[in-house]
């Protein structure tokens, strides 16, 4: 639920540049008792208050602190999001419940925007590893550091018989339960002669970032996790090819929002999944009056946006949706902002 305070106009002229707070932390209320919470957020903000304190008055803190404690007060701890975040200035103030897991963060200073809130989100590698063998599979969940095997096949035949696109086809569906569950990028390790054929018949093909040639029979995690190095040191570079993919897979389907004005109009009709814009990329909102525009902004909005780029973002954010910084150039062919909307069953 997105909630708003005000200050009067007055005491903004009165104070002038006045100081923002941005608190991200994990929440999962489900996991963590609302006493631990509620803990660990009276100690982020007692650390906000003390930087505040060190370069603004009593005076200019005082409101924005208050700002912070009424949105702690009022958590919904029946949300069972994976994070939260706070946004505050003396006029207005933001509570967002988050799909993504973050990195705790507090954040001080003249302004802070919707933007603080994707910096916080967790960096850390994560993926999805299918090995293929002769009639067996294993999947497995990764790090930069370690494998987890969450599950095996094994398919009853003659190994002599080779690879039949019927175990292909059953590995690939069972990829896609995986995916359902696990949204995240994928290598697929197995020999040649699996891996060609397998590549042909998946339909997940904008979720597959790599394909690793080799026989993993008796390969365990740790020699697994091996040969994986070379493509985790380019990590970077492998999440954005995920990330192009799954655009490129949603405008063939059709759910696929391009350029600010169809982006914005999408974002306003709350069907926003996944926005991945790059990263410097602003439009500035035109304030002056353009009839029914939808793009004029209310100078009298208590937390009136500059850019509609943010804008965007507090849209997608709220809805329960994800955002992504690529690169700038990443996404000329999509006229550098680009968002995914959510399937119609969903």
């Amino acid at each position: 639920m997105n909630q708003v305070l005000q200050y009067p106009a007055e005491f903004l002229k009165e104070t002038g540049h006045a100081p923002s707070v941005c608190l991200v932390l994990p929440f999962e209320p489900q996991l963590y008792d609302k006493s631990t919470i509620t803990c660990r957020l009276k100690t982020m903000l007692a650390k906000a208050e003390g930087r505040l304190l060190q370069f603004y008055s009593t005076h200019k803190a005082i409101p924005v602190l208050t700002k912070v404690q009424q949105l702690i007060a009022g958590i919904n701890y029946s949300n069972y999001r994976k994070s939260i975040a706070i946004l505050a200035t003396p006029f207005a103030s933001r509570l967002f419940y988050l799909d993504f897991p973050v990195t705790e963060t507090i954040q001080t200073g003249e302004y802070l925007n919707i933007r603080e809130v994707v910096k916080a989100k967790s960096r850390e590698t994560q993926y999805l590893v299918m090995v293929l063998g002769n009639h067996w599979a294993r999947m497995y969940t990764g790090t930069s550091t370690t494998l987890t095997c969450i599950k095996q096949n094994r398919e009853a035949g003659d190994p002599a018989s080779g690879y039949g696109n019927h175990f292909l086809h059953k590995m690939d569906q069972g990829l896609g339960f995986m995916l359902s569950a696990y949204q995240l990028p994928v290598f697929i390790l197995g020999q040649e002669q699996v891996l060609e054929p397998f590549k042909h018949i998946t339909t997940h093909t904008e979720n597959i970032i790599g394909y690793l040639p080799g026989s993993f029979d008796t390969s365990n995690e740790t020699a697994i996790l091996m040969t994986l190095q070379s493509e985790l040191h380019h990590w970077n570079k492998h999440k954005h090819r995920y990330l192009i993919q799954k655009l490129y897979k949603a405008h063939k389907d059709g759910k696929l929002s391009c350029g600010i004005k169809e982006v914005w109009n999408t974002a306003t009709h709350r069907r926003g999944q996944l926005l991945v814009v790059e990263e410097n990329f602003t439009s500035p909102c035109r304030m002056e009056r353009e009839g029914a525009s939808a793009f004029t902004r209310s100078a009298d909005d208590p937390y009136n946006m500059k850019d509609l780029v943010d804008d965007i973002i507090e849209k997608v954010l709220k809805d329960g949706g994800d955002v992504e910084f690529v690169d700038q150039g990443t996404l000329s062919s999509f006229q550098q902002i680009a968002l995914i909307e959510f399937r119609q069953s969903e």
